[in-house]
């Protein structure tokens, strides 16, 4: 009897699913930001934008998505010369909202934050240490102003407030008016010392720009001054005094 002879015909499986490798730091990012996706497989990787079907946006273990606002999730498929893996490996990213920019405003010695949580306080352009809460009592003169970060993700700076309690010394004799108080952007400066001064004035919006300066302003004994800041938005301004020693702070009202 002749013997039989039986073949046996090697299969080629299809690749198994590639595996997730993107650091978790990359799955969680701001809006309007975009971030890299990475993953490892035996063959060749195709990212998708659907589990099945859908759009083709690239190959390779690397993917770097479009800038996104809101929670998106990517495909990535091994493919190799026996097919195609089964199924796509979804790679879920979340998108956190930016905050909304926070609003501050200033009452006696306290600072209050429109925004409920997150705040940083700021002082000068340096950060103030432990100063997250919603109010911040203030301890010195200077620019203050705050930066809600919620979920990592940071606002844009608040309003600037500039507080200055201290003045000159009330024993060197010297007294600085503006008149009149509100006026329509043109004012008077009046100064008076005792003994020859060298000065500075410095004008300030309500959000820190500074919209004015003047500096090696001489008097001896009394200076009057007309500054003429037309055509100039209603508000509250803030008018620097400096010498070389101390600062007195006023305010002002333009009131068209």
């Amino acid at each position: 009897m002749a013997g039989i002879w039986l073949f046996h015909t090697p299969t080629c499986p299809s690749p198994v699913p590639p595996t997730n490798t993107t650091p978790a730091a990359n799955l969680t990012i701001c809006s309007g930001n975009s971030t890299t996706l990475s993953a490892s497989g035996t063959g060749t990787l195709g990212w998708y934008s659907a589990a099945q079907g859908g759009i083709w946006l690239g190959g390779g273990t690397n993917y770097t998505t479009p800038i996104l606002t809101t929670d998106t999730t990517y495909y990535v498929q091994d493919s190799t010369n026996c097919g195609a893996s089964a199924t796509r490996t979804s790679i879920a990213i979340t998108v956190n909202p930016i905050p909304l920019t926070s609003v501050i405003n200033n009452h006696g010695d306290s600072l209050f934050s429109s925004a409920p949580a997150g705040n940083q306080w700021y002082f000068d352009g340096n950060i103030i240490t432990g100063a997250t809460g919603q109010i911040y009592i203030m301890t010195q003169n200077g620019w203050y102003w705050d930066i809600v970060t919620l979920n990592g993700c940071s606002s844009d700076t608040s309003n600037h407030i500039f507080i200055g309690y201290g003045g000159i010394d009330p024993h060197s004799l010297l007294a600085i008016n503006i008149y009149p108080v509100p006026n329509d952007g043109m004012f008077n400066v009046s100064i008076t010392a005792a003994s020859e001064e060298t000065f500075s004035i410095s004008i300030y919006n309500t959000i820190g720009v500074n919209i004015y300066q003047e500096t090696n302003i001489k008097e001896t004994s009394s200076l009057q001054k007309v500054i003429d800041l037309r055509p100039l938005p209603s508000g509250v301004y803030t008018v620097i005094f400096k010498n070389s020693q101390n600062q007195v702070v006023k305010k002002i009202m333009v009131n068209k």
